[in-house]
């Protein structure tokens, strides 16, 4: 009977040993690139799991986890890290890495791989554009994408937004 109650006693420690454990906390952390800049935007899941949350513009974020969790940093241009959670503050810091850069390529709707491109992809910086002799932002991307028809139908003054033609599909009327 004695050793039942011993038992019984060890067994209920043990639980409450395992609940302080499984409690989940409220972790906060700051990301900086290697330079020591604070990086926005990076993602921050739990291994195995869909939850997870961004940095703020000041690189900061807060996540509620479990200790033990795993947590993986990824941003573009930068290596991805893992980071086991011990206590109540992870501060991380990512290197750059010129491989990852390489593979991804920003287009007008986001960022695809160079592998899951199809099309081509045409840039225009901006001094070619300040350089162009129009007024009309329209009218000086005449010429400089591959790919790209534009059409004006009249020359009267007021009325010089071209029709553009990708690949040969309906107008896009910039305004």
């Amino acid at each position: 009977m004695k050793r039942n109650k011993i038992l019984l006693i060890l067994l209920l420690l043990v639980f409450a040993v395992a609940q302080i454990f499984a409690q989940e906390i409220g972790l906060k952390g700051n990301v900086a690139s290697a330079d020591g800049e604070d990086l926005i935007g990076v993602t921050i899941t739990v291994k195995g799991s869909n939850r997870g949350v961004t940095t703020d513009v000041n690189g900061d974020y807060v996540i509620t986890v479990k200790k033990g969790d795993v947590l993986v940093f990824s941003y573009i241009g930068f290596s991805t890290v893992e980071r086991t959670v011990t206590n109540n503050n992870l501060d991380v810091v990512m290197e750059p890495s010129s491989e990852m850069l390489a593979e991804v390529v920003t287009v007008g709707y986001g960022i695809q791989k160079k592998v899951d491109m199809t099309g081509s992809v045409s840039t225009v910086q901006g001094d070619v554009l300040l350089k162009a002799p129009t007024p009309n932002l329209a009218n000086a991307l005449t010429g400089k994408m591959t790919g790209v028809i534009t059409t004006q139908q009249t020359g009267k003054p007021g009325l010089d937004d071209p029709a553009f033609f990708i690949r040969g599909k309906q107008p896009i009327h910039i305004y």
